[in-house]
Parts: C-alpha cells; sequence; structure tokens
C-alpha cells in the first residue's frame, strides 16, 4: 500500500511505504524488482533494478523515483538502483480528461494508461518551481491520478521571478497606474499572466531602472488562445530592464518567449532599454521585448540582449499579426533561429491586415536556415518605412531561401520605402541587397544596398543586387545598389524573378556601373556624397528637398557615362 507521494522541486517523485505487490504495481522480474513506467509516446516501460526483492531486508523501505529530461531513476533507500530507458516524450502530463500522469505525455491522445502501467495512489502535495500549484486540490479518483475539474495546474519546472513577486503601488488604472520599481514589483504581473492564468489590463509605469538578476524571468502574457495575454499599457518611462534571462524550457509548449509573452489587442509598450541578458525560445515566438503580438502597439523601445529560437525569432517581436505597429525601435543584439528570423522582427502570419514598421533599425547579426532578414524575417500584407540595417550587422542565410539586408521575403502588396542596408548579406539562393524574395505585388522604392553580396555554394540560383526572386514581382523605382559581389548575379534581381516594373535605378557591382531607364526626377548629385553619384532626395534630405539644387545636367550627364 502507498500512502503518499510527492513532486519535489526538481521533477522528483518520493515514495514512501510501499511493500511488494501493493499498490503501486511493483513487478518481480526473475527475482528482481521492476517497476512499470507508461510514456505516452512509446507505451509500456519499466524499469529493472539490479537489486532482487530477497536481497532487501524486512521492513519498511523508502523508495524514490526521479525524472531527469526523459531518464526515469529509482533509488532505494536513498542509493540508485536502476533506469529506465530513455523516454521519448514527456515526465509529467495533463489534459482534461485524463488529469495528470506522471511518465506520460500530455496530449489529446492520451488515453487512461492500461492496467499496471500508472501510478496510482493519493496525492498529498505537489511542488513545482514556486512551491505550490495555483489550486492545488487533488485527489485519487477511478484508478489513475487526476486533478478535480475546478484545478488549474501549470507545470513550471524552473525557479523564475514570478515565485518571488511583490505587489506594487497602485491600482493599475489609466488614472492611478501600478508603480513598477523593483524586479519583484514586475514579477506580480508574470505571476498573474502565466501562474494565476489572468488577463492583464493593467496601466504599468516604471518608475525606476530594472534589475532582473537572481533569477529566470517567466514572460509576462502566457500564450495566444489562452485568455492570458497582456492587453494593457506598460510605459517604461525611459528607464532600463537588466539582467532578463529567459531560459525556461519547461514552459507549456506554444508559450511566447520575451520580456513579455503574449501581447493581445490593444495593448500598448513604450519607451524602455533592455540592456543586458539572454533571450532563449525552446519553442516558436522568440522576440526581446515580446514573442507573439496580436493588434498592439510597440514604440520607443531599444534591445541590446541576444535572442535565441525556432521559428519567428526577432530583436524586438517573435511574431506579430493583425493590426500591429512597431516604431522608433531599435535592435542591437545577435539574433539567430531555424525560420522567419529578423533583425526587428521574425514573422507575421499569413492574413491581410495593416502592419506597420516605421524608423526602425538593426546592429546585430542575424542568422538563419531560410528566410532571414535584417529587418524582418518573413512579412505579409506589411508597410516598412524608414528602415536601416547596420554595416556592423550581417545578414546569413544558412541552408535554405530567402535572404536580405532589409527582409528575407515578403508576400501579398507589401511596401517597402526608405529602407537602407550597408551590411553584408550571404545566402544559398534568393538572395537580395534589399529584399531576398517578393511575391504577389507591391513596391519597392526610394532605398538602397551597400556592402557585399556573397552568394554561397556551386549551385546558386536567384540572387540580385536588390532583390533575389520569388513568383509575382512587386513594382521598383528610385533604388541603387554599390557594392561587390562574390558571383556573377543578377544586376538588380534575379534572374527568373520579373518585377513588375523598374525604373530610375542603378547599380554599382564591382565597380561596374549600370542603369536603367527612368527620369531620376527624385535624386540630385552633390558634391562630396556617395562619391559623386545620384542620391535619392526623399531618402537623404527629407522635409528639405526644396532647398536642394537642380542637377537634373548632372545627372543626365552621369547616366550617360553608364
Amino acid at each position: 500500500y502507498m500512502d503518499n507521494w510527492s513532486l519535489y522541486g526538481s521533477r522528483n517523485m518520493r515514495l514512501i511505504s510501499c511493500t511488494e505487490g501493493g499498490g503501486w504495481n511493483f513487478e518481480s522480474n526473475n527475482g528482481y524488482i521492476q517497476v512499470p513506467i507508461y510514456d505516452s509516446g512509446v507505451g509500456y516501460k519499466s524499469i529493472t533494478l539490479t537489486k532482487t526483492w530477497a536481497s532487501l531486508s524486512s521492513g519498511w523501505h523508502e523508495f524514490t523515483i526521479s525524472f531527469d529530461g526523459h531518464n526515469a531513476r529509482l533509488f532505494i533507500d536513498g542509493v540508485m538502483e536502476g533506469k529506465s530507458a530513455d523516454f521519448s516524450s514527456g515526465e509529467i502530463g495533463y489534459n482534461s480528461t485524463n488529469g495528470i500522469f506522471i511518465g506520460a505525455e500530455a496530449s489529446s491522445t492520451t488515453t487512461t494508461p492500461a492496467s499496471g502501467n500508472y501510478f496510482e495512489g493519493i496525492i498529498e502535495s505537489v511542488i513545482i518551481v514556486n512551491d505550490y500549484v495555483y489550486g492545488a486540490d487533488f485527489s485519487q479518483a477511478g484508478s489513475f491520478v487526476i486533478v478535480h475539474e475546478d484545478t488549474t495546474i501549470r507545470a513550471i519546472w524552473e525557479d523564475t521571478w514570478a515565485r518571488h513577486y511583490t505587489m506594487p503601488e497602485g491600482s493599475g488604472t489609466e488614472e492611478d497606474p501600478y508603480q513598477v520599481s523593483t524586479a519583484s514589483e514586475l514579477a506580480y504581473f508574470a505571476c498573474k499572466t502565466q501562474i494565476q492564468g489572468q488577463e492583464s489590463y493593467d496601466y504599468i509605469v516604471l518608475t525606476d531602472d530594472i534589475d532582473l538578476a537572481g533569477y529566470d524571468w517567466l514572460p509576462m502574457g502566457r500564450a495566444r488562445g489562452t485568455n492570458t495575454g497582456f492587453r494593457g499599457t506598460f510605459d517604461g518611462q525611459g528607464h532600463t530592464i537588466s539582467n532578463l534571462n529567459v531560459n525556461v524550457s519547461g514552459i507549456a509548449k506554444n508559450t511566447e518567449y520575451g520580456l513579455f509573452g503574449l501581447v493581445d489587442s490593444g495593448a500598448v509598450i513604450k519607451n524602455f532599454s533592455i540592456i543586458s541578458g539572454q533571450v532563449n525560445g525552446f519553442d516558436n515566438n522568440t522576440g526581446a521585448v515580446a514573442g507573439y503580438i496580436w493588434s498592439a502597439t510597440i514604440e520607443n523601445v531599444t534591445n541590446y540582449v541576444n535572442v535565441v529560437g525556432a521559428t519567428n525569432v526577432g530583436g524586438i517581436v517573435g511574431q506579430l499579426t493583425r493590426g500591429t505597429t512597431i516604431s522608433n525601435a531599435i535592435n542591437n543584439g545577435n539574433i539567430s533561429g531555424t525560420h522567419r528570423v529578423g533583425g526587428i522582427v521574425g514573422g507575421t502570419e499569413a492574413v491581410v491586415a495593416t502592419r506597420s514598421l516605421l524608423g526602425v533599425a538593426n546592429t546585430g547579426t542575424v542568422t538563419a536556415y531560410d528566410c532571414t532578414g535584417g529587418i524582418i524575417g518573413y512579412g505579409y500584407s506589411i508597410s516598412i518605412s524608414g528602415a536601416y540595417n547596420s554595416y556592423t550587422a550581417t545578414v546569413e542565410g544558412d541552408i535554405g531561401a530567402y535572404t536580405g539586408g532589409i527582409a528575407g521575403y515578403l508576400v501579398q502588396n507589401c511596401i517597402v520605402e526608405g529602407a537602407v542596408n550597408t551590411a553584408d548579406v550571404a545566402g544559398v539562393s534568393c538572395v537580395g541587397g534589399l529584399l531576398g524574395g517578393a511575391a504577389n505585388g507591391g513596391s519597392l522604392t526610394t532605398s538602397y544596398s551597400e556592402g557585399l553580396i556573397s552568394a554561397r555554394g556551386s549551385s546558386v540560383t536567384e540572387v540580385g543586387t536588390l532583390v533575389g526572386g520569388a513568383s509575382t514581382g512587386m513594382a521598383i523605382a528610385d533604388c541603387y545598389f554599390k557594392g561587390t559581389t562574390n558571383k556573377s548575379i543578377g544586376t538588380y534581381y534575379g534572374s527568373l524573378w520579373i518585377p513588375a516594373s523598374i525604373s530610375s535605378c542603378y547599380a554599382i557591382i564591382n565597380g561596374i556601373k549600370n542603369v536603367t531607364t527612368g527620369t531620376f526626377a527624385n535624386w540630385v548629385i552633390l558634391n562630396g556624397m556617395n562619391n559623386g553619384n545620384p542620391i535619392q532626395k526623399d531618402l537623404i534630405f527629407e522635409g528639405m528637398t526644396d532647398q536642394l539644387p537642380n542637377t537634373a545636367d548632372l545627372i543626365e550627364d552621369w547616366i550617360a557615362s553608364a
């Protein structure tokens, strides 16, 4: 008979008072002690010990099961006596139908474990990082362990700031916002959304710089579809946030990673800098400021920390959706992932909406397998205006397609204007100084790229000084490239990609001048600027173009010399 067990802080289950053949379904395998384990990904597993039942002295013994990753180990009286084969998935699982399982993955396909392949008994206590579980009320029901219907459980393995929160002053209204001056006060909103499972409509202001040293950070706002996002207003009032370390591998899948996880409809986040730390996303949607944004606004933010993730990884935001605007945002950290990775934004959803990036800049290296951009990895129905990717950065597409100084791949009538790339760009296929690829209309105007375009491999395809390649082209006007390439590439775009139109553009490739047709009405040539080459008036002299001299004759002579 097993009278109690409890889960300790690092995934350890301790079993007290158990005899052979009792409720925990110990077995005998040729006299050796064997404990069945159920893994939903594989099915039946077991721990077979080197110790026999006969070798145990009479009386009670303490048995301890530990789960450290995917291996289960059995200890008798504090001495490890055996371990299981590697589990394919999950150490502790929960779903609404079958409740909590130890050794079974939480998924919609998890069914009641077969007799003997589960742990049974009364749960007296569960300790999950925060030393408690919200609504912790457990009982034995039927033949397997479940929780009561009115109980909420969040399995967060690591210790985080959310455990150590204190209530800030204020009531959270626009008239009386929460006044946050310490890390523990900021952690209240992580606890509220992640552990207590509530949405936050709060108004929050920082009244001092925040230092998050001491614990990992659990993002404010859990995950899309959970009604636990941040919908309020967060005003940093010019303060800094240091030692932001997001490294919580035990967060449930589909959680978003960053200072904020899910930023939901109507939220405003503004006026602060993240100056040190590291953001590691163990799943999709990872950004220093926010993992996932839905119809919200971000303005006047700066990031200095490196960000690592999988799909949709950005220096500011991992993925943005619907009517979202990001303005006056700067990323200085190095950003890396696998798919849809950008200096400011990783990617967007593939839904027509009004999305804007206004006055954004990146100085950090951006690296991914495909859809890699200095500003955005993948954009659908988005407008980009006044974007700068610095010469201090590099943009590197490792294996797949679409690498660009500004954007990896743009789809569905995207608009790019006033964009400047001075970073080196390297990729395998669909590589461009400004855009790796573009499809389904849109426009690219008043922009330029300078630096090295490096096409890797012997089977390089679709590489151009401005745009790499895609299907249906966009209109290009008033753009230029000035730099070097390591291979013979398309003068303006990849060989198979045909733009809707191209005019008033030029490219100086390895010192050789190329000029398209067009009036070049929006250009000037000024002594001491751009090595005597034409430069776009609206891009360089915005707001004072009426004060510039008429240099049409100089431009005409310059074109004739091409």
